[in-house]
């Protein structure tokens, strides 16, 4: 899966708007969900929003090329404030799964600043939102292996090496 993040910066309050496309092997008997998800506490995953799902399929796959937009609304100012206020970092994922379990995700980190020089120095006590422009990280993508249509998957031990005492 590949992807392409919105038109940065953007306003806090515009839609985020991510192109993304995926390269279908084989054909898939079952859809693709796709989920764009607001990190409220990194502490706590169960507080993750969700923005905005996709079920991608008619049902399943063809194998080939998709590629499409996913359009999610922005997460409210009240969840950007449980998060620790605009001016704090947070994070941001696109999450792709198939019968049900993930196999991509691409996370972002989010920065929300002022527009303007006067405020990005001097914040004012009241949060401006309308001054306030987002900003999004280089994306960092994680692929996880799972069993598709096929038997499950065998995963090799997590460390081998490490594993070995060398007391052979």
């Amino acid at each position: 899966m590949n992807e392409q993040g919105d038109a940065l910066p953007a306003r806090v309050a515009d839609d985020y708007a991510f192109e993304v496309v995926l390269d279908v092997a084989e054909p898939l008997k079952e859809d693709v969900i796709f989920r764009c998800m607001y990190v409220v506490d990194p502490e706590s995953p169960d507080k993750d929003i969700e923005l905005e799902s996709a079920d991608i399929g008619a049902p399943g796959l063809p194998q080939g090329l998709m590629k499409f937009t996913m359009v999610a609304s922005p997460p409210p100012q009240s969840t950007i404030t449980l998060g620790g206020g605009p001016l704090e970092v947070a994070g941001l994922y696109l999450s792709a799964m198939y019968r049900g379990e993930e196999f991509c995700r691409v996370g972002y980190y989010v920065r929300h600043e002022y527009d303007e020089p006067t405020l990005a120095e001097n914040p004012p006590q009241s949060v401006e939102w309308s001054k306030l422009v987002r900003q999004l990280s280089t994306p960092c993508v994680t692929q996880f292996l799972i069993a598709w249509d096929g038997p499950p998957v065998a995963l090799p031990p997590a460390d081998a090496a490490a594993m070995d005492d060398g007391d052979d």
